[in-house]
């Protein structure tokens, strides 16, 4: 099937799932969407998309639905609510997961959905919202083979880099690595251009040798400028799903009997960030922390 002929569903069009829209727009596919909020309803319109009224009736008129959810509550009424996928009964469908949620929540909706037919992909994105406009993204695919190596044209367009990593559910728990490194570095950034600026080094100047020196980090660069300017109201992540995703990581450490010492450090900086910033802040907002952290 030819990109021209593909249509590709979007449930759930919140600051990821909005972004994948005009990269799948202008690789030739055709858009629905759904999402319970009309202003992002709206927003997808504009963007050259049309809508639907329910999961369901978006099953009808796809090949190919892509969800992005804050939750697993919410992907579960995607999948099991009275207008949910299940009750559609798309025999056939392929549903490619990106949400960060946890592995055993995606697996129980792998096996409602193949109770009528319908292929769950565990393909989580990796990349702050800003790296999502460019399409300098990494996905991490996971599950059925034949049914990712239908879709890879579709997961194509909106990535910089696919991984296959193996069985259902590798995909979120390497996403959930990739957050563990994430929290680390922001921290870290942050500790940094703090400490340049009251050494007395220029910290553009520092931000920029740093980012281009052995001690760089992706985080050093896309987040070095929101902390040096101290504004995180333009999140590529709100405090509140950051926090979600350090209990998600917890919780995988646990079940997998392994000690994350520098996590433990890190997340009660992140949750002190959002009491004195709001949840709706970037994880930028952390600086805040430190400047308040006496010598």
């Amino acid at each position: 099937m030819t990109n021209h002929l593909k249509t590709v569903g979007i449930i759930g069009l919140g600051r990821i799932g909005s972004l994948l829209a005009p990269h799948l727009l202008s690789a030739g596919f055709t858009v629905v969407g759904y999402d319970v909020r009309e202003p992002a309803m709206a927003q997808l319109l504009v963007a050259g998309g049309s809508g639907a009224k329910s999961p369901a009736d978006l099953a009808d008129q796809v090949d190919v639905v892509i969800t992005s959810l804050p939750s697993s509550q919410a992907l579960e009424d995607v999948v099991c609510g009275p207008n949910g996928l299940v009750a559609g009964r798309r025999v056939g469908l392929d549903v490619i997961e990106t949400s960060t949620l946890a592995p055993e929540d995606k697996e129980r909706r792998l096996c409602e959905l193949a109770a009528v037919g319908i292929t769950l992909l565990d393909c989580p994105i990796s990349g702050t919202a800003n790296q999502l406009q460019s399409a300098d993204v990494v996905v991490y695919c996971s599950g059925d083979l034949e049914g990712l190596n239908r879709q890879a044209n579709v997961i194509a367009a909106f990535s910089r880099q696919q991984y296959n990593v193996g069985e259902f559910g590798n995909g979120s728990r390497l996403k959930l690595l990739a957050n563990h490194l994430v929290a680390i570095h922001t921290a870290a950034a942050a500790e940094v251009l703090l400490l340049a600026r009251r050494s007395g080094i220029d910290v553009n100047r520092a931000l920029q040798a740093l980012a281009d020196g052995a001690g760089s980090s992706r985080m050093l660069e896309l987040r070095g400028p929101m902390i040096i300017e101290r504004d995180y109201a333009d999140a590529n992540m709100g405090l509140d799903l950051f926090l979600k995703d350090l209990e998600l990581i917890k919780d995988l450490a646990s079940a997998s009997g392994s000690a994350t010492p520098l996590l433990d450090i890190c997340a009660p900086l992140y949750q002190e960030a959002a009491r004195a910033c709001g949840m709706s802040f970037d994880a930028a907002a952390v600086i805040e922390v430190f400047e308040g952290i006496a010598p």
